[in-house]
């Protein structure tokens, strides 16, 4: 059999990849088999264990992927404000969400239920939320310095600690509440750390 290229071997772990997330956010991380990560890609048994040996890895691989995404846009979004408040940024952090976003939520929901029993998927949602925390920190860094002077830098830590548990806050409320209006409960999210900061 002949060998993949590179980008060929990175486009169909992507695309299984692809698959492993359609049936984790249709039926559930814990439900979901290998067979039906096989059957949703269309994809031999041998091609999807020579690029991945567990539905464990195929999560790792995929969250990584997206969390990389998600990031990158994110910043963008970041730098296209001038000295964003912490409500701008968790603004700008809910607005980044797909669509359907109760989807990627319940799909959130299940990954951090694993991390505490996974322990290279522990390190991946660490260093996630360690990347996400250091954006948020440097996009709040300008409103830290024009706020507390000499105190920004860790006035700027604390805002974006608060930013990033009201975003963890949201994603449990959207699962919890599926009838809830989305955009409804982003305003007051983001209207509640106005207030408060």
């Amino acid at each position: 059999m002949p060998r993949l290229s590179d980008d060929t071997r990175r486009d169909r772990r992507d695309q299984i990849a692809a698959a492993a997330l359609r049936c984790f956010v249709r039926d559930g991380f814990a439900s979901t088999s290998m067979a039906d990560i096989i059957a949703e890609s269309g994809l031999s048994a041998g091609s999807i264990y020579s690029h991945f040996d567990s539905k464990a890895a195929l999560l790792r691989h995929a969250i990584a992927e997206v969390l990389t995404a998600r990031l990158e846009s994110l910043q963008a979004g970041l730098d296209s404000r001038d000295r964003p408040t912490p409500a701008q940024v968790l603004d700008q952090l809910l607005l980044e969400q797909d669509e359907p976003f109760e989807a990627t939520a319940s799909l959130l929901l299940q990954v951090w239920s694993q991390v505490p029993f996974e322990q290279e998927l522990a390190r991946l949602a660490s260093d996630a939320v360690t990347d996400l925390l250091d954006v948020v920190v440097g996009a709040l860094a300008p409103w830290g310095r024009e706020r507390f002077g000499s105190d920004a830098d860790d006035r700027a830590r604390d805002a974006a600690g608060v930013v990033l548990a009201a975003m963890h806050g949201f994603v449990v409320r959207i699962v919890l509440q599926p009838g809830a209006d989305r955009e409804e409960l982003r305003r007051s999210v983001v209207n509640g750390l106005a207030v408060s900061g």
